[in-house]
């Protein structure tokens, strides 16, 4: 009886649920297809782990999180920050609960453990919301883990990233999120919107597209949502024209000088301005959404269908009430994040669309191949954005020939045959001449070219271990896959390693160790400061204001005040030619971009020009110029910048204290 209930679990081995696998640790006696089965059930879901720990390394108080982070010592330490321009016009912590939130958890851990605590907490929910919504769409167990495996693996990017590796509203916000679509296609939407509204506090602007998604994915079954919508537009019209703020900003049109500031610190949140390769990442996420569509179940091209609606109508809705209109409220709410919805579920249905192209056998094999082709640069591009000018126009090719050819139903034409194989030569040649583009990485400090080299090492390793393991799934005894259980493991054991990917200077900024006195008596408590690519010096280690840094014009969108002051200030320490400038997409270089490093004269410019400026730190000395003071650090900062027009590496120990007072 033993033996007859193993080989009824063993019959359904391409699709084990987890109950099945319990079953087959309590048999101890198993065929060796239920061994296969068990090993798939095991295995997958180590290497999604590795898949996830080596595409989101973990960098500390990083990026955005940086914000959140400086808002809630803010709230720690009234007025100690008043006089930075992050926040003497308004800040960001004012349409968020998070920070009050956070705030009381710095103050118990310690920034450095707080950071990587809710860093963990917040992927954990992402991780949990995801798989939750595959098992709702996806039945066959196997499909399923390989289906969170692509959402995680390929390319998170849609203008910002999902599932991010630093800590901010977003994670949380994003994991609520994708529980609500759990809900919803499940039939309960008074559960999806339960987790919108708990959404809505902590980060509202990402909570709209949530909210919008569950609207239009309603409407599709039911057309009186669409009457709901409308209703919902005419509150906040009726909202905008009673004064009501941040409502009222749907009248205000942004005067030229603002918009200029927008249109070079934000671009990113515009349609025309903003770099080309965020365009192509545009074109790879609505080629894959349409991909989905030809292989999904009604349930799913009902999902991928309102993913598309809000996805597009988020983009029009910049490109039209932002860059046409340029109005406030429009640009402030900034609808393309609602790309990040279908991004999601493109990739979630990117294996199904694939398995579909093999279903059809040798008469779509180009097909496959074309795509397969395109996948290597595109899973690649999040490493190196050139590779998006490979993947996408082969995306392309690719789903204009899937599409004919399950149109039609008949061979390619010769014509469409030779666009099929010119589209994986170019895919091939191309991802080799991107390799080969060293120029790229230029401005790569060795630290990240190893966080970088080693992720996609462990990316790479992970795809090849799941191939191994589903290809040979027939095939139990076969070496490669007897060998993917210890591959998986010495895998996530190294992930798990390297996980931690905080450079040396970043562990010594969010250090909970007193300030050494040699840094914490450097300048004046009550002095103004710049330190050179040293913001997080400043808040964080010395916590003090900085006088600026290209990343504190991030409420450029929302306040004039902080546009106009960065902009002053930006005119000024361009001059310097330091990192924020040429290197950093939040400030280009200006003017000065093919200027020689720089001299006492530019230093003079700053200080007069800024006249509330007490002390400059460099991390390159002037040498016509005698420091003030030189501190060594004991860590080493590594940055890039730009000299005489190309990007150029710098590792110091050392930096250089000017006293503004001394170039007056």
């Amino acid at each position: 009886m033993s033996d007859l209930k193993a080989d009824n679990i063993a019959a359904a081995a391409d699709r084990p649920s987890y109950g099945d696998v319990i079953a087959m640790l309590r048999l101890g006696r198993v065929s060796a297809l239920g061994r296969a089965a068990l090993t798939t059930s095991l295995v997958l879901p180590v290497l999604i782990a590795v898949i996830w720990l080596a595409t989101r390394p973990y960098r500390g108080v990083f990026h955005d999180g940086r914000f959140y982070a400086v808002e809630a010592l803010n709230i720690l330490l009234p007025g100690r920050f008043s006089t930075d321009p992050y926040f003497q016009s308004g800040s960001q912590g004012n349409f968020t609960i998070y920070t009050r939130l956070y705030a009381p958890l710095i103050s118990l851990l310690g920034l450095s453990t707080a950071a990587m605590i809710t860093t963990i907490a917040g992927q954990l929910l992402w991780l949990c919301a995801l798989f939750r919504l595959a098992v709702a769409l996806v039945r066959e167990r196997t499909l399923m883990l390989l289906s969170i495996a692509a959402v995680i693996g390929l390319p998170a990017d849609y203008g910002m990233t999902y599932g991010e590796a630093w800590v901010t509203p977003r994670l949380f916000v994003e994991g609520l999120t994708l529980l609500a679509l759990g809900y919803l296609v499940r039939r309960r939407p008074v559960r999806a919107l339960l987790m919108l509204g708990i959404a809505a506090p902590l980060h509202p602007l990402m909570t709209l597209p949530g909210l919008a998604f569950v609207l239009v994915y309603l409407a599709l079954e039911r057309p009186l949502w669409w009457a709901v919508m409308g209703g919902g537009a005419a509150v906040v019209l009726a909202l905008a024209l009673t004064g009501i703020q941040p409502f009222a900003n749907l009248l205000a049109v942004y005067d030229p000088q603002w918009f200029d500031v927008v249109r070079y610190r934000d671009a990113f949140c515009l349609m025309i301005d903003r770099a080309a390769f965020l365009d192509l990442q545009t074109i790879n996420t609505m080629t894959l959404a349409v991909m989905g569509l030809i292989a999904a179940d009604a349930r799913g091209r009902r999902l991928l269908v309102a993913g598309l609606i809000v996805g597009l109508g988020g983009v029009v809705c910049t490109f039209v009430g932002g860059d046409l209109f340029r109005d406030v409220f429009v640009v402030e709410i900034q609808p393309w994040r609602a790309m990040w919805l279908i991004a999601v579920i493109a990739n979630l249905y990117a294996v199904t669309a694939f398995l579909r192209l093999v279903r059809e056998g040798d008469r779509l094999a180009l097909v496959r191949l074309a795509f397969l082709s395109a996948a290597v640069p595109l899973v690649l591009s999040q490493f190196l954005f050139a590779f998006d000018f490979v993947s996408a126009p082969v995306l392309v090719i690719t789903a204009g020939l899937a599409l004919w050819q399950l149109r039609t139903r008949r061979p390619l034409p010769t014509s469409a045959r030779f666009l099929g194989v010119f589209a994986i030569e170019a895919s091939w040649a191309g991802a080799i001449f991107c390799c080969y583009g060293f120029k790229l990485m230029s401005d790569w400090t060795p630290d990240e070219f190893r966080i970088r080299a080693t992720s996609a090492v462990l990316l790479f390793a992970s795809l090849a271990a799941i191939v191994a393991l589903v290809k040979y799934r027939e095939q139990p005894g076969h070496w490669l896959r007897r060998a993917t259980p210890f591959v998986a493991a010495s895998l996530l054991a190294a992930a798990v390693f390297g996980w931690d990917a905080r450079t040396a200077w970043a562990r010594f900024i969010e250090s909970p160790q007193p300030t050494p006195p040699s840094l914490a008596n450097l300048v004046p408590q009550s002095a103004s400061v710049y330190w050179e690519d040293g913001l997080e010096m400043l808040w964080f280690r010395l916590k003090r204001p900085s006088y600026f840094s290209c990343d504190q014009g991030t409420g450029s969108l929302f306040y004039r005040g902080t546009a106009m002051e960065y902009w002053n200030r930006a005119q000024s320490f361009s001059k310097l030619r330091t990192p924020d400038f040429g290197i950093s997409l939040s400030c280009a270089m200006l003017d000065e971009h093919d200027k020689a490093d720089r001299t006492r004269t530019d230093l003079a410019y700053v200080c007069n020009r800024e006249r509330s400026l007490d002390y400059v730190v460099l991390a390159r000395p002037i040498a016509e110029i005698r420091p003030y003071k030189v501190w060594v650090s004991p860590a080493r900062l590594r940055g890039a910048t730009i000299l005489n027009g190309e990007p150029s590496l710098f590792d110091t120990d050392q930096f250089y204290v000017y006293a503004c007072a001394d170039m007056r």
